[in-house]
């Protein structure tokens, strides 16, 4: 993971903040190139997930709006 986030710091997409209450803890937050990095990402995947679901009949783009709304709220408390 710390090889991950120094690959991601290195170009330019997050930043290291240490915590002002607790010196051992450390956030990583997006700079303002990674979220544009990340926008461009979902633009992408959402334009993919359209054309899949186009393939798809009734009740399969339905069990598949589900699910995706599953991984939205499951993710949420992610969110900063």
């Amino acid at each position: 993971m710390t090889a991950l986030i120094g690959r991601l710091q290195d170009r330019g997409l997050v930043l290291r903040e240490k915590d002002s209450n607790d010196a051992r803890k450390h956030y990583v937050v997006l700079t303002e190139k990674g979220v544009q990095s990340a926008q461009i990402v979902m633009e992408r995947l959402n334009n993919k997930i359209g054309k899949v679901s186009e393939s798809l009949d009734d009740l399969e783009q339905l069990q598949l709006r589900k699910t995706l709304k599953k991984i939205e709220e499951r993710l949420k408390p992610f969110k900063t």
